[in-house]
């Protein structure tokens, strides 16, 4: 449990010390903290901002062909453990599932349940689908044309992220080509988890980057990518305040540390002049793991290690 009084030591005015339920709820805080930079980088003094409620709109796509079934039980689970750590309402997070072999059925919809006990309630309940062939492609561009749309409750238009995640344990009987592209090009953010029967190259063309697409042997293994997996839902955040930065050597620079028992600089202020350099990566980042947390460690390591003229700070230092 993190301490709101340390977090207000730590930073250099209080009011710059935030706290959410957990990062997955990182986006509530994120426009606060662009606004916070950019004062900061125009040193113009003015209160400070609430940040808006958090606010996600997930979708699983569960593979329900023939050859799934033994694994089905497992897949459920899984989505019910991945919806206990959203905070599901209907201006919070919402939640879609649809299942999918030679045709995709919608489950329900992303404005179907407005309360996690709902949601939970329904996965429990869901029933192996059947049928083949396994047609991946067409369920992904169903989910853009049926689910990702304002009528079933998606939010994209309004800003907020967008983001699927796909259990598949057989090669798709279509290409999925087309259809992941349009995903990756309406926003839409995509994790892939496949079994030893899933085509890896397949999982990789679906998945927003090679780091977001998961493996496991079958699916009574997903337990195993559960952290990795809330671990790339929670870089979402990240990667959109980037993107809101005005990234240039003469303008906005970015350093991602990471830190446990031990800090470590994923890369410095001076590592990339472009923001696609500094998005690629940080979609690549890998939970880190460690313990115990020593924040005061890792804020020395920051100081004597990346806010310096050697890392690429703009701010020379007073000995």
């Amino acid at each position: 449990m993190t301490n709101v009084v340390e977090l207000q030591g730590i930073s250099s005015d209080p009011n710059y010390a935030f706290l959410v339920s957990d990062f997955a709820n990182f986006n509530s805080i994120q426009h606060t903290l662009v606004s916070h930079i950019r004062r900061i980088s125009s040193q113009k003094e003015t209160a400070s901002v609430e940040g808006s409620l958090p606010k996600r709109d997930v979708v699983f796509l569960l593979d329900g062909s023939d050859g799934m079934q033994t694994g089905f039980p497992a897949m459920r689970d899984f989505v019910q453990k991945v919806v206990e750590t959203l905070n599901v309402d209907d201006d919070r997070d919402r939640v879609s599932v649809v299942q999918y072999s030679r045709d995709p059925a919608v489950q329900f919809y992303l404005h179907t349940y407005k309360t996690q006990a709902d949601v939970i309630a329904n996965v429990r309940g869901l029933r192996h689908k059947g049928g083949r062939p396994l047609n991946t492609g067409a369920a992904l561009q169903y989910l853009r044309d049926n689910v990702f749309t304002a009528s079933a409750g998606s939010r994209r238009l309004e800003g907020v992220p967008q983001m699927l995640i796909v259990l598949s344990g057989g090669r798709s009987f279509d290409s999925v080509d087309a259809a992941a592209t349009a995903l990756k090009e309406l926003g839409v953010f995509t994790l892939a988890i496949g079994t030893r029967g899933s085509d890896s190259r397949e999982l990789q063309k679906i998945s927003h980057g090679p780091n977001q697409a998961l493996s496991v042997f079958d699916f009574t293994d997903l337990p195993s990518v559960q952290q990795q997996l809330q671990s790339s839902m929670e870089s979402v955040a990240i990667v959109r305040m980037v993107e809101e930065l005005n990234v240039g050597e003469n303008n906005d620079r970015v350093s991602v540390v990471q830190y446990g028992r031990d800090a470590e600089a994923h890369f410095y202020l001076n590592t990339y002049t472009t923001k696609d350099d500094i998005l690629d990566t940080v979609r690549g980042l890998r939970h880190r793991g460690g313990r115990p947390l020593n924040t005061g460690s890792a804020l020395k390591y920051v100081r004597d290690n990346v806010f310096t003229v050697a890392s690429g700070t703009a701010i020379r230092r007073l000995s």
